[in-house]
C-alpha cells in the first residue's frame, strides 16, 4: 500500500517540449514561497528528454514518461493518480507563477474549506498588463470563454467564484479531483478543464478564482499557435463532446437555438474565417459519433447529484453575462 506523501501539494507540470519551456518553469517553481510542496513532470516527449532538463537546487522533481504524447488529460490524469498529496496543483510548462502563487493558492484552500478548486489571475507573459485568464465562462451560445481574455489588467475581476476554473494554473483538493472523477481522458487535449469544472459545478463544489494570485502565461507553447489544424479539430470535437457530456436537457431545449447559433460560429470562425474547413469537419463528426455514448454517461451520471434546473439556467446565464461584459471591454481595447 502507497503511503501518504509527507508533502501536502504535489505540483503537477504536463509538458511535451520541455527542453524549450520546463526550464523556465521550474525555476519559478524553486522560487516559490511556499515549500511543502513536491513537482511532477507529466513528459509526453518521445525521448524522454525532461530527464535531461536542469533542476534547481532544492527543488524535489520526479519524471513520469511514457515515451508518447498521451495529451494533457491523460499525462495529467496518471501524475495525479501517482500521488497521494492532500492538495493537487496543475502548471502549464510555459506558466510563470509569481512567487506567492502557491501560499496564495493553497493558502484559500486551508482557511475555506468549502472552497474546492482555486486559479489565479493569469496574465500574457509577454506583455503582463494584458489578461489571459481571470476565470472560465460559458457564453450565452454555450461556448466556453476565458473571462478576461486580451483586456488590459485594471483589477477589474475581483476574488469570486466562479463557473469553472482555467487549469493553466490551478490548485484543487484532491479529495475534489477524486470526486469529480478525474480528467476525461479521452478529450486528449482542449476544453478537458471545463469538462472538469462543468462536472465540479454540477457536484455542487465550488471553484474561486483568486486575485491576488497570479501567473505569466506564454500560451499556446505546445501547438505553435493558438489556431492550427490541430487545434481546430481537437477543441471542434471536445466542443461537441463537453456539451454532450454536461449540458442537462432540461436547460438546453429551452434555448436550443443559442447552441445551434454558437456552432454556426464556431464553423463561421474556425472553418471559413480560419480557413481550416477540413479541421473542423473532421473534429466535428468525430464529436458527433461520440453524442450518444456522451449523453449516457450524462444519464449515468445525473443521479450524483440533484440538478436544480433553475438553478443551473441562474449559474449559466451569470456566466452568460460576465463573458458578454469581457467581450465588450475586448472589442473596446481593440
Amino acid at each position: 500500500m502507497r503511503q501518504p506523501d509527507a508533502h501536502a501539494i504535489a505540483v503537477i507540470v504536463p509538458t511535451l517540449d520541455p527542453v524549450r519551456w520546463l526550464g523556465p518553469c521550474l525555476a519559478s517553481l524553486a522560487a516559490q514561497r511556499r515549500s511543502d510542496f513536491r513537482v511532477v513532470v507529466a513528459d509526453n516527449s518521445a525521448d524522454g528528454a525532461a530527464e535531461r532538463v536542469a533542476v534547481p537546487p532544492g527543488l524535489d522533481v520526479a519524471v513520469i514518461g511514457a515515451g508518447e504524447n498521451r495529451g494533457f488529460a491523460a499525462a495529467v490524469d496518471d501524475a495525479i493518480r501517482a500521488t497521494r498529496t492532500p492538495y493537487v496543483a496543475v502548471l502549464n510548462d510555459d506558466a510563470r507563477p509569481e512567487p506567492s502563487w502557491l501560499a496564495t493558492l493553497a493558502g484559500v484552500l486551508d482557511a475555506e474549506p468549502t472552497v474546492a478548486i482555486v486559479a489565479p489571475t493569469i496574465v500574457a507573459d509577454a506583455d503582463p498588463t494584458r489578461l489571459d485568464n481571470a476565470g472560465d465562462g460559458l457564453g450565452r451560445w454555450f461556448l466556453p470563454y476565458p473571462i478576461g481574455r486580451f483586456e488590459t489588467d485594471r483589477g477589474q475581476y475581483a476574488t469570486r467564484d466562479v463557473l469553472s476554473a482555467s487549469w493553466c494554473a490551478v490548485v484543487m483538493r484532491r479529495a475534489a479531483y477524486d470526486a469529480v472523477g478525474g480528467l476525461e481522458r479521452s478529450l486528449f487535449a482542449y476544453f478537458e478543464d471545463v469538462d472538469f469544472g462543468l462536472r465540479a459545478h454540477r457536484a455542487g463544489l465550488r471553484a474561486r478564482f483568486v486575485a491576488e494570485a497570479r501567473c505569466r502565461h506564454v500560451g499556446s507553447a505546445t501547438t505553435g499557435s493558438m489556431i492550427n489544424a490541430t487545434t481546430v479539430r481537437l477543441s471542434t470535437r471536445n466542443l461537441v463532446r463537453v456539451q454532450a457530456r454536461n449540458l442537462p436537457a432540461a436547460v438546453v431545449w429551452p434555448r436550443v437555438h443559442r447552441l445551434l447559433a454558437g456552432h454556426a460560429y464556431w464553423f463561421a470562425k474556425m472553418a471559413l474565417k480560419e480557413r481550416h474547413p477540413i479541421a473542423w469537419l473532421r473534429g466535428f463528426l468525430a464529436g458527433l459519433t461520440r453524442v450518444p455514448s456522451d449523453r449516457r454517461w450524462h444519464r449515468m451520471r445525473a443521479g450524483d447529484a440533484a440538478v436544480d434546473a433553475a438553478a443551473v439556467r441562474a449559474a449559466f446565464d451569470r456566466s452568460a453575462a460576465e463573458v458578454a461584459a469581457s467581450i465588450r471591454a475586448k472589442r473596446a481595447r481593440d
